[in-house]
């Protein structure tokens, strides 16, 4: 990687992870790509203090879909580009208040899964 980086220092490059120990925004990449599942808020900050970026896969659902906007992923890897690309349209007219909302919602959901059957 680091040969490569040195020959084409224009070309981002990247880190595909499945499993991980230690700090990964520690090593020398431009982006990393994970399952969804595994950006937390906390990863993606750090990451972006770096001037990484973090990229996720496979998001097709709504509930997912919105939890990486949240946390600020800088890309999502998807089977429904539509899906996602109307998302974050909507996404990007809600009022700050109607963010703040969503993301009460999808916590308390977040917190009683059984809630979403109710709704």
């Amino acid at each position: 990687m680091k040969k490569f980086r040195k020959s084409f220092p224009e070309v981002k490059t990247g880190f595909i992870v499945f499993r991980a120990l230690g700090s990964l925004t520690k090593t020398e990449f431009d982006f990393l790509s994970i399952h969804a599942t595994k950006a937390t808020s906390r990863l993606v900050k750090n990451a972006h203090k770096k001037g990484k970026e973090i990229h996720v896969w496979t998001v097709n659902d709504l509930q997912m879909a919105l939890s990486m906007i949240e946390v600020g992923v800088d890309n999502i890897i998807t089977d429904k580009p539509d899906f996602i690309r109307n998302l974050l349209r909507t996404w990007n007219d809600f009022t700050d208040t109607e963010k703040i909302a969503l993301w009460l919602r999808n916590l308390i959901l977040e917190d009683d899964p059984s809630l979403v059957a109710k709704l």
